[in-house]
């Protein structure tokens, strides 16, 4: 049974979402920033808690009926699917490495690019126009309301870097609670990349919140990257998106 969440089940919401890495923070950050309005939460079967917003959704948990999930998912037109590791009937799986900051490692902060200028509180329209941005819960387009509704609650600290009064870079801690830190939303305009901005704003965020777990989840090509910053594997997601659109975008290729 897959019900939707009320003010009377919204304890028993929060209780299944524990402090399961990722999920956790996302959902309950999520929950408290959108107060009822462009996400919807739902209880799936006795253990588990789903979150909806547009056609992204969120599992945690492991459901006990995959086949009434993807029927619900269907109904919903959800596109993209995070889990802890199903995969429901209808969707592609594809690993998603969920990294961690390892905070005994003595890793330096590297030096802030040359020319540019942090920015702690940056225009949330100016970084929209950087295309696609997204913190990987999120569709792009819900992006900037989203955001800033999480940074004006507290729940996120959001950084830039700037270059003559132009954001170029950014990342940020988009679901900030006290059992974790999740980064995300890490971009560079193309003109400015391998020039240490990601470097630099990931390392910042990730030892400013070094007191709780530090996490991320990104491409496998992009572990390396983020080893170097000193994070390290710590699970594999899985990342299920729509069959038809893996179809189409094979055709496309």
């Amino acid at each position: 049974m897959i019900a939707q969440v009320t003010k009377e089940t919204e304890a028993e919401y929060l209780r299944r979402l524990g402090q399961t890495p990722f999920f956790s923070a996302l959902m309950h950050t999520v929950y408290r920033s959108c107060e009822g309005k462009g996400v919807q939460c739902f209880l799936v079967g006795r253990l588990s808690a789903l979150q909806v917003c547009g056609q992204c959704a969120l599992l945690c948990g492991q459901p006990e009926d995959e086949a009434e999930l993807a029927s619900f998912l269907s109904f919903l037109g959800i596109a993209r699917l995070k889990t802890q590791g199903c995969c429901p009937q209808g969707f592609v799986p594809h690993a998603l490495p969920l990294l961690r900051y390892d905070e005994q490692r003595i890793v330096p902060v590297p030096a802030l690019p040359e020319g540019m200028q942090l920015e702690t509180q940056p225009s949330l329209i100016a970084l929209c126009r950087m295309a696609g941005l997204s913190d990987g819960t999120v569709p792009p387009d819900a992006f900037a309301a989203d955001a800033a509704a999480r940074r004006n609650r507290g729940l996120a600290d959001i950084r830039a870097l700037s270059l003559d009064g132009e954001l170029v870079a950014t990342a940020g801690v988009y679901a900030l609670q006290p059992w974790e830190a999740y980064l995300g939303a890490v971009a560079t305009s193309p003109l400015y990349r391998r020039r240490g901005c990601a470097g630099y704003l990931v390392s910042m965020l990730a030892r400013t919140y070094a007191s709780r777990p530090v996490r991320l989840i990104c491409e496998e090509a992009l572990v390396p990257f983020y080893a170097k910053l000193g994070f390290a594997r710590e699970a594999l997601l899985c990342d299920c998106v729509l069959e038809k659109d893996c179809e189409i975008t094979n055709s496309i290729n």
